[in-house]
């Protein structure tokens, strides 16, 4: 009866792990037939897309080229523009323009391309070249500018120092990513 009990015990730690095994490789799969959809969709789209390459966090070279904004291509069936960068030994940009002309897709278009990358995703660009910033953190947030129409680039400037001493001292140590976008 020993025997039986240790077997049955054996047996049933055996069904969980399996089961268990099975349900965590059920959704990897959900995941990878997701990014096959994606690439299949942006391909039939029209839209580029691309595997990228990620650099280690001491290489000062990052590029991108007709890096679209994958939400808006959804939304908008596919009619996008895409954006290029390329910076070689860069590591502050910092994107201005006319109102309406860009600047938040353009940063969502970023933020999205590195996220996806860091996943192991394809990414909505003809090339993306970026940091491995998996052991550091990818942050996204707002200035906070008065809404009351404060435009002044010293208050401006003060709350980014502000913003970014916040951000460092909360995680004692730099981050590779801020993007910052003012409502």
């Amino acid at each position: 009866e020993r025997a039986v009990n240790g077997a049955a015990n054996a047996l049933a730690q055996s069904a969980l792990y399996l089961s268990s095994f099975f349900d965590r490789l059920r959704g990897e799969l959900a995941f990878y037939m997701g990014c096959l959809t994606f690439f299949e969709g942006m391909q039939s789209a029209g839209l580029p897309v691309c595997f990228p390459e990620l650099t280690p966090m001491a290489s000062d070279s990052r590029a991108w080229e007709q890096l679209c904004d994958v939400s808006l291509a959804v939304i908008t069936k596919g009619s996008v523009t895409g954006n290029d960068l390329t910076a070689e030994h860069k590591r502050l940009y910092l994107i201005t323009g006319a109102n309406q002309g860009g600047k938040t897709t353009f940063l969502r278009s970023l933020g999205l391309g590195q996220l996806m990358a860091q996943c192991g995703m394809p990414v909505g660009a003809k090339r993306f070249t970026a940091v491995d910033v998996s052991q550091d953190a990818i942050a996204q947030t707002q200035a906070n500018i008065d809404r009351n129409g404060l435009t002044n680039v010293d208050a401006l400037c003060a709350n980014v120092f502000d913003l970014l001493t916040e951000l460092y001292e909360a995680n004692d140590r730099t981050y590779d990513y801020i993007i910052l976008d003012p409502p």
